[in-house]
């Protein structure tokens, strides 16, 4: 592939606020995916997959390409085998690949020139925790579904085969088959999530079981407050679909109809505004809650989009970044907390994968067209760049 950046300082809408385009890179011959940025907006990482003009050729393995929000390139380095998923925590140093084999890489730190650490066939998804101390794997085969825990080094922590929630070694018959694995608070780590395709939620602090609950359904999301307020949100699909909140006791605190498929959803991470994006042959739907499940704001748009897209609660719930698709184009849209617009950004080449700082103020944005798009709000020098 070749690439080009080019800088720009084209005004996007007249607000309060000073927000421009930053830079844009250009990328020929080849399909950008997997989008992921640290909390603070100051690296972003994204994958590569070169298209090869010889039909049925190979063109190789997926190339991940790292960048300074300035949009100077720090690394990039070819992985054997094609992407199927990037995840970063939040310093932005851990990197964990999830490659379309199942194998899975950790980079402990990928600008620095270790070699990654591979588990081999790792199975049917994989999360990594806020601080990269531990990836949680969904293992699934014919033969075992599992929820394991691992450390940083790949030694395995926990392993919850088909049962009731309990360790492996339970003698309880009852089977479930696991969905996700998620790790919902950054002051303890070690609390871990299970969630079942069938709605049971179990909770862990280590191999402690803290509660279990069940919301009857097969889940499509989950978020939570990752810094404070212990809010979980999930969405679920069936008889009692709808959008459930609990607390860290696993206190249900509130529900919500279902409105749309509910493909994103978003807590502030002080747990004081969540959100969710719902997409519907009657159009896409951002709806915003307290964390009773009240329903304090909304935004509807009458155009179902091609895509499910994302929702950010962002700037301690101050704002609401969406993905939008309305008169057959995209943009990249800000809301205040109770759902009233506050400024957009349109994309031309069509929406693929957007990503979003923890204060709502660096945005990137890949398209479908081959760019990468970096735009920020307000004056750079008030940003972190570290």
């Amino acid at each position: 592939y070749s690439s080009e950046i080019k800088e720009t300082t084209q005004d996007i809408q007249t607000t309060p606020e000073k927000i421009r385009w930053t830079w844009r890179k250009n990328f020929k011959d080849a399909e950008i995916r997997n989008l992921v940025m640290a909390w603070n907006g100051s690296r972003l990482l994204f994958s590569v997959r070169e298209k090869n003009e010889k039909k049925g050729a190979d063109s190789g393995g997926d190339v991940i390409i790292g960048l300074e929000y300035t949009g100077k390139e720090i690394k990039d380095w070819r992985v054997e085998g094609k992407i199927r998923n990037l995840l970063l925590n939040g310093s932005g140093k851990g990197l964990l690949v999830e490659l379309e084999d199942g194998r899975l890489l950790f980079y402990s730190d990928w600008e620095s020139d270790e070699k990654p650490l591979i588990m081999e066939n790792a199975g049917a998804g994989a999360t990594l925790s806020p601080n990269g101390k531990f990836i949680g794997v969904v293992r699934d085969s014919s033969k075992k579904n599992s929820v394991q825990v691992l450390s940083s080094k790949g030694d395995l922590i926990q392993d919850y085969t088909e049962g009731t929630g309990e360790a492996s070694k339970s003698p309880e018959k009852t089977t479930l088959k696991w969905q996700r694995i998620s790790f919902p608070f950054i002051e303890n780590e070690k609390r871990f999530l299970r969630i079942s395709d069938d709605g049971r939620l179990f909770l862990n602090d280590g191999d402690k079981l803290l509660w279990k609950a069940n919301v009857e359904g097969s889940p499509i999301a989950v978020s939570s407050s990752i810094l404070e307020g212990g809010i979980l949100m999930v969405s679920i699909s069936g008889e009692k679909e709808g959008i459930y909140f609990f607390n860290e006791k696993g206190e249900l605190t509130g529900s919500a109809p279902l409105k749309g498929s509910a493909s994103s959803l978003s807590c502030s991470n002080i747990g004081n505004i969540c959100t969710a994006y719902g997409n519907s042959p009657k159009g896409q739907h951002i709806s915003i809650y307290t964390p009773d499940g009240k329903n304090i704001g909304s935004y509807d748009v009458e155009e179902h989009a091609d895509i499910d897209s994302k929702v950010f609660a962002a700037d301690k719930g101050n704002v609401i970044v969406a993905g939008i698709k309305d008169k057959g184009g995209w943009s990249i849209q800000a809301l205040d907390s109770k759902g009233v617009p506050v400024w957009y950004a349109p994309i031309e080449g069509g929406l693929r994968d957007f990503s979003v700082s923890w204060n709502g103020k660096r945005i990137a944005v890949i398209t479908e067209d081959g760019k990468v798009i970096f735009f920020q709000i307000g004056d750079e020098s008030k940003q972190d760049s570290k």
